[in-house]
């Protein structure tokens, strides 16, 4: 069993250390976790700016060692507004340090 949409501490609506969620997830019986932290690029969202994806790369790499039975993926969740379609393809198509660690996008289109 699986589970792909985590949020931790990176993100402002979860709460909890990436490897308190690993070992919940090796007790539960999963083999694989996803994290989608949220990346706010709205400027009007409260959230906006507060992703630091630095230190989530870190927590997700140190998961991984301390892990290494249990298959980690890292990933963000982007809310797709068409007035910032431009902060959205610059922030996760220009910049390919990001890409290159990412292995979940999700997109939401919020109506």
């Amino acid at each position: 069993m699986i589970d792909l949409h985590l949020h931790s501490h990176h993100s402002h609506d979860g709460e909890g250390e990436i490897a308190d969620f690993c070992q919940r997830a090796l007790e539960l019986g999963l083999v694989e976790i996803g994290f989608l932290e949220h990346l706010d690029l709205y400027p009007l969202d409260p959230h906006f700016g507060l992703h630091n994806y630095e230190r989530y790369l870190e927590e997700i790499e140190r998961a991984r060692r301390d892990f290494p039975e249990l298959k980690i993926r890292m990933g963000v969740e982007v809310t797709y507004l068409p007035g910032i379609r431009k902060e959205i393809q610059e922030t996760i198509c220009l910049r390919s340090y990001l890409l290159r660690q990412l292995e979940i996008f999700l997109s939401l289109i919020h109506i």
